[in-house]
């Protein structure tokens, strides 16, 4: 199976999962159901649900963190099936992002520049770390990334004076999202051998056990005018606050600050690469489309792949296999890179406009090396336009 493919397969088997989640508890749970339904009417569009809230029922307080995060889920699927994007990222620029400049400066509204509504984004490298609860391993493989909804005055889940602020929208939600950023991970549950987990999807259905973890990154805190600007370092530590206070049950403390620098920084640079008006995109043919079966059945809207950094990664390692053979030999200086990064430019009138731009890797004293150099683009020529 090529990577697009299996990185469609993991984002389709994460939908079906979130499908089959609110399925089962709407089954045996009709309050449930109204507050899916309701959920739905809220932040999607859909019909209202009929009647009001049913009564509880008594249920323990795992099965309730358990139905609230299933009504958070689903939304979050019904907002990834409209467009269907998944990001197949380069293994080597994911590295290269994994060290980036923590001082690198982005703008507040930092969604406006997504190119993509509320992609799934494939790890290249699954990330393993072991489950404290039971010793099984939970293996990272993507995450999915949503807008959050700001606080507007309308109600839903039938609890009287909640506004709806904070839960999923998408990210290109012009009128009700807030600047902030749900980060949503996946990870398939192994058994310690390495087969899968699996758990019940329902009578006699058994399924692969996949674990959601969201985190929600607070763009909003740093300023509301036009011009805030924030650091990735800020971010970084702001994620690492969160997700280590919410302290996830499934993974000791340890185990999520790993989480956050083996995961949650890089992905955070990554969201800012993806925001650069010249990210290395490229679309590939449409795969993994779930076919249709019974009589009468639409076929489902085809996963949307976008290759992610395989033209920089090209470049950096031919860079790296270049400084690693002595390229720079009979040079003053060693052979080298220096690392690339986003910078963030002022354009437009009066200078208000902020555009991304990612920086390729400089190679320095790379003679003979048959890299090609990067286009260098003229920033103010654009300004002025």
């Amino acid at each position: 199976m090529s990577k697009a493919s299996e990185a469609a397969s993991m984002a389709l088997m994460a939908e079906n999962t979130m499908r089959q989640g609110a399925q089962m508890y709407a089954a045996f749970d009709p309050r449930f159901d109204w507050l899916v339904k309701s959920w739905a009417h809220a932040l999607l569009g859909d019909p209202a649900p009929e009647g009001d809230l049913p009564p509880s029922t008594p249920r323990n307080n795992k099965q309730e963190m358990n139905a609230g995060s299933s009504a958070f889920e689903n939304v979050v699927r019904r907002l990834w099936g409209r467009g269907k994007v998944v990001h197949d990222v380069d293994e080597t620029l994911w590295e290269e992002l994994a060290h980036g400049d923590r001082s690198t400066v982005v703008p507040r509204a930092l969604l406006r520049h997504l190119p993509y509504p509320d992609p799934y984004i494939a790890f290249p490298v699954p990330y393993r770390f072991t489950l404290q609860y039971d010793g099984r391993i939970g293996v990272m493989k993507g995450m999915f990334l949503t807008g959050a909804r700001k606080a507007d005055g309308r109600f839903f889940g039938g609890t009287p004076g909640s506004p709806v602020g904070g839960v999923p929208t998408s990210t290109h939600d012009v009128e009700h999202a807030s600047n902030d950023v749900w980060i949503v991970t996946v990870a398939e549950v192994q058994e310690p051998d390495g087969r899968p987990h699996l758990v019940p999807y329902g009578p006699g259905v058994m399924g692969p056990d996949l674990m959601f973890q969201r985190s929600r990154l607070a763009l909003s805190e740093f300023g509301d005018d036009s011009t805030a600007t924030v650091t990735v370092g800020e971010l970084i530590d702001q994620m690492a606050e969160r997700y280590e206070a919410r302290a996830h049950p499934e993974t000791t403390e340890e185990g999520a600050q790993a989480i956050v620098v083996n995961v949650i920084a890089p992905a955070i640079n990554l969201l800012v690469y993806l925001c650069a008006k010249n990210a290395d995109l490229r679309p590939v043919p449409s795969v993994a489309m779930r076919k249709a079966t019974g009589k009468g059945k639409r076929r489902e809207r085809p996963v949307k792949v976008i290759e992610v950094g395989y033209n920089v990664g090209a470049r950096l390692r031919a860079g790296r296999a270049t400084e690693q053979a002595g390229g720079g030999a009979g040079t003053k200086r060693r052979a080298h890179i220096r690392r690339g990064h986003t910078h963030l430019y002022w354009t437009g009138k009066g200078r208000q406009v902020p555009e991304l731009k990612w920086l390729e890797p400089t190679f320095v004293a790379l003679k003979n090396s048959g890299i090609e150099k990067p286009t260098v683009v003229s920033v103010e020529k654009e300004e002025e336009q």
